[in-house]
């Protein structure tokens, strides 16, 4: 009978003990980490306003819908600047159902560097597509 009774203490501890577990893991999902940006990147909510051809790439045309997240040390973009972006032809080909005109797209931009052209003019800033977040 000790036996029967010893039994069934340690049944119902271990039952307790499982439904606590059970009733307290109330964990909630781990939030996912920031993206992290290097310097002179952007990730943007654009809207693709026209499609250049310029032989080995693409130039886009595009207005910012939203800057989304920022390099260290990039400088400001505001809504509603206009940019240029490039883009490998290879890429935007495996891609190019996410490129239409008056279309959205997020992606992250890395700013080129700009030089001087002969003639004293300053060479427009492009940004070249690093990846497609959508």
């Amino acid at each position: 009978m000790k036996k029967h009774v010893l039994l069934a203490i340690c049944a119902l501890l271990l039952i307790s003990c499982a439904n606590k577990k059970n009733t307290t893991d109330t964990s909630q999902p781990s939030p996912q980490a920031e993206l992290s940006l290097a310097p002179g990147y952007i990730q943007a909510y654009l809207k693709i306003l026209n499609i250049e051809d310029n032989g080995e790439q693409k130039i886009i045309s595009s207005e910012v819908l939203e800057i989304l997240n920022y390099g260290s040390s990039t400088d400001p973009v505001p809504k509603g600047t206009y940019l240029k972006f490039t883009i490998d032809k290879e890429l935007y080909n495996s891609s190019s159902s996410k490129f239409k005109s008056n279309g959205t797209l997020t992606a992250i931009l890395s700013k080129q560097a700009s030089g001087m052209m002969m003639g004293g003019q300053e060479k427009p800033k492009l940004w070249k597509l690093i990846t497609i977040n959508n």
